[in-house]
């Protein structure tokens, strides 16, 4: 039991860190709580539904229009509605309330789209073994290998190419990346398509392990903003941290107190955090 806990907490804390990899970029960049960024897992997985169980098209060219389509979409988005405000320089809270409009107007159109059941993308069943008394399937090892693969592959962008070092500047001082004359907007612009391009990856490594629903935008962005306090606003590594941590944690709960706990023990966890930890709320983007 304790192998299979350990195992389940890798695979599931892994696919969280790349949750909390996108909200962190947002945040610590645009300054706001994008209450819509579950939305984004939600657009990616029916996309992905839509490509690879309906038209049966190949997982990887499913998974790239997935990304594709959810990145153009949330760009849009963000052009029509929180572009416009930022111009305005209206409070930040105000940007947050508009989120919160986009979230329940994306959930409710899926809704009425693919219906309120639950869906199940996968074919088939995968082959599982047994590696050190734990057993995992074919598809969970897929989805560690990924996970592990775009949150090196995020990491390297940000410290090693021109523009995640221009990212991170913003992120640290946005009065003097307009000084010396960036064009906010459009680095604004980049950062969307990169969160929503990891919230994509996580929507297909989710839809590809378990069924597939529209209000499952709700508990992706409560598990984004509990690894994003755990492992500090704006810090990578923490977030990874964070993740396998929440991952451990629901795999105890799932296994002695059952399944339906899971989401009540992250909003625990949010709640102690944002009472005793708030300033975690002000830490600067950071790889290291």
């Amino acid at each position: 039991m304790i192998a299979q806990i350990v195992a389940n907490s890798i695979i599931i804390g892994c696919v969280y860190a790349v949750i909390a990899f996108g909200f962190t970029l947002i945040y610590s960049t645009m300054n706001f709580f994008n209450m819509a960024y579950g939305v984004m897992v939600l657009v990616g997985a029916y996309s992905y539904y839509v490509f690879y169980h309906l038209l049966g098209w190949p997982i990887a060219i499913a998974a790239v229009l997935c990304c594709i389509i959810t990145a153009a979409l949330m760009l849009a988005i963000d052009r029509v509605c929180y572009s416009r405000m930022r111009q305005k320089r209206v409070p930040s809270w105000s940007i947050v309330v508009i989120s919160m409009g986009v979230a329940l107007i994306s959930e409710s159109a899926i809704t009425i789209i693919f219906g309120a059941r639950n869906l199940t993308v996968y074919h088939g069943f995968p082959r599982n073994f047994s590696i050190f008394g734990a057993y995992i399937t074919t598809i969970q090892v897929a989805e560690l290998a990924t996970a592990i693969l775009i949150i090196v592959a995020t990491t390297l962008f940000l410290r090693k190419t021109k523009t995640g070092t221009i990212i991170r500047a913003l992120a640290n001082d946005k009065q003097m990346a307009l000084v010396i004359g960036l064009d906010v907007e459009r680095i604004y612009g980049i950062i969307t398509v990169v969160g929503s391009i990891l919230a994509s990856v996580a929507a297909v490594l989710v839809a590809m392990d378990t069924d597939i629903r529209p209000t499952m935008g709700g508990p992706v962005l409560l598990k984004a903003i509990t690894c994003s306090i755990i492992g500090g606003v704006g810090n990578f590594k923490g977030a990874l941290i964070a993740g396998l941590v929440l991952g451990l944690l629901e795999s105890i709960t799932s296994v002695f107190l059952g399944s339906g706990w899971r989401d009540a023990v992250t909003l625990l966890i949010l709640v102690i955090l944002m009472l005793t930890k708030p300033s975690y709320f002000g830490i600067q983007l950071t790889t290291a």
